[in-house]
């Protein structure tokens, strides 16, 4: 493959990026996200204390405050346009991790084909795609701990001060978005300490310092008191205070509840599938791959150092898996390892047979976020069972960014200039800021009193006795409804 190849791929990347980015909806967390990340703004330039007094104080602020930054500088009023450009702004900076990907696993396997593979197992993977544009934590997380990797991983490789300096400063942006990025210097320091050498000394001690620093120069709760707001905040996301309900495999369970095999058995369900075979032919095959021993255990930390650490300590989860999203890059990154054995094949009609497989699985996945565009958000592979039984199996539209689809239909099918909605949980009633005409809506406390209920099924309650008038449906699986009440 060309490098010409490779340009083209991310320009229609971004292409598709700038195109679809006004279809989403709100999902539940933006406004509270936004609304902390104002509260560091005024904390930062008018020295307002609403930050330290905020339920979020403990969330990395860059990201949102970087948000924040750019709707002021936009000068934009509207809600509807500040939401757009939230996840605007938020794909971009997740296209810049699709391009730090890309060179990190070039810099690993040295074939562009394996890399561009990479990239599109993670920019195509349905689930991941539409979180891409309206997920300010756990996605750009994800991003940030890539480009961090990258980061660490040359200073890993060539540990001199400008790349510890380099190293640690993107290591404390991951930190600052979500203080899981805190694996990333774990993971380097593992890999480093057991080789250390004197002469490597200073180096070490730069990279260290630079994390610490620039950790605290980007994050301003810890301004006053570093030491205990940092501990403060590892322990508040280690056991997290919100233990939300969830779906999972047919019982409603709560966030401090969770089962051990949570996390795999989401990633098994909702990955493409040959993704998941690779992995596992990754797991079996990692020592005999052919790049440096450094990457290889990279990667294998990458992904199982925060799995174990999150079994081990049994930390609260809800929504998904989400707040683990951040392993995922390491996941692929083994699964490329499964794909470049089989590519070693010296059987031609194995590898005829993988990359054909890989491809039509990719193939599938593009179609699906093409066929039902903007809620590739709900994708479940086979491996997650028939569709009819999926919906009373698994959390689905968990966030309710479907709203805005269900107002949307009533704005063109209903033309009276007043309609009285009543729905079922809050993003409800942030949607309405999005929608075709806000205008017409007044949102009810009482279904009694109200023209229709809308929901996403999210609190189970269902109105059996009004008729249904619209769904939203992915795949077969039903997400959100609207029905007629009076």
């Amino acid at each position: 493959m060309s490098k010409t190849t490779t340009i083209v791929f991310f320009l229609i990347l971004l292409l598709i990026g700038v195109l679809s980015y006004k279809d989403y909806g709100i999902s539940w967390d933006e406004p509270i996200q936004r609304k902390f990340g104002l509260a560091v703004f005024n904390y930062i330039f008018n020295g307002s204390d609403q930050m330290f007094k905020s339920s979020e104080k403990y969330y990395g602020p860059v990201f949102e405050f970087i948000l924040v930054v750019v709707e002021k500088v936009l000068n934009l009023t509207l809600e509807k346009e500040i939401y757009q450009i939230r996840h605007l702004f938020t794909f971009i900076f997740n296209f810049v991790g699709y391009i730090f990907f890309y060179k990190l696993t070039q810099k690993a396997f040295k074939n562009r084909f394996l890399s561009l593979t990479a990239v599109s197992f993670l920019a195509f993977s349905p689930l991941f795609f539409a979180h891409s544009f309206y997920n300010s934590k756990d996605a750009v997380l994800m991003s940030g701990v890539i480009i961090a990797s990258y980061f660490s991983l040359k200073f890993l490789k060539d540990p001199r001060a400008k790349n510890a300096l380099l190293a640690g400063f993107f290591c404390a942006l991951a930190i600052t978005i979500r203080i899981a990025g805190i694996f990333v210097p774990v993971i380097t320091l593992l890999i480093l300490i057991p080789n250390f050498k004197i002469a490597k000394i200073k180096p070490l001690l730069f990279y260290i310092l630079s994390v610490i620093v620039f950790t605290f120069i980007l994050w301003p709760l810890l301004w006053n008191n570093p030491v205990k707001e940092f501990t403060n905040a590892f322990n508040e996301m280690k056991r997290f205070h919100e233990t939300s309900s969830t779906v999972f495999l047919g019982r409603t369970i709560t966030g401090d509840k969770i089962p051990w095999f949570y996390i795999p058995l989401w990633m098994m369900i909702t990955i493409p599938y040959t993704q998941v075979l690779l992995f596992v032919s990754g797991v079996l095959t990692a020592f005999k791959s052919k790049i440096e021993k450094t990457y290889k255990l990279y990667f294998i930390l990458w992904f199982f150092l925060p799995l174990i650490t999150i079994i081990f300590l049994k930390s609260t989860l809800y929504d998904g898996w989400r707040q683990m999203f951040f392993i995922y890059p390491g996941f692929i990154l083994i699964s490329i390892c499964g794909l470049e054995y089989v590519l070693d094949s010296k059987v031609t009609i194995v590898k005829v047979f993988v990359i054909a497989l890989v491809c039509v699985n990719l193939a599938q996945a593009v179609l699906f976020i093409n066929k039902w565009h903007p809620n590739q958000n709900v994708f479940f592979n086979f491996l997650a069972g028939g569709k009819a039984n999926i919906s009373g199996k698994f959390s689905l539209d968990y966030w309710g960014l479907v709203y805005k689809q269900l107002y949307d239909y009533i704005a063109d099918s209903d033309e009276r200039e007043q309609i009285i909605i009543y729905v079922d949980t809050f993003p409800g009633e942030t949607n309405l800021k999005v929608s075709k005409t806000p205008q017409k809506f007044i949102l009810s406390e009482s279904v009694v009193n109200s023209d229709y209920f809308l929901t996403n099924f999210r609190s189970g309650v269902v109105l059996e006795e009004s008729k249904k008038v619209y769904k939203v449906a992915v795949d077969g699986v039903e997400i959100g409804a609207v029905y007629k009440v009076n």
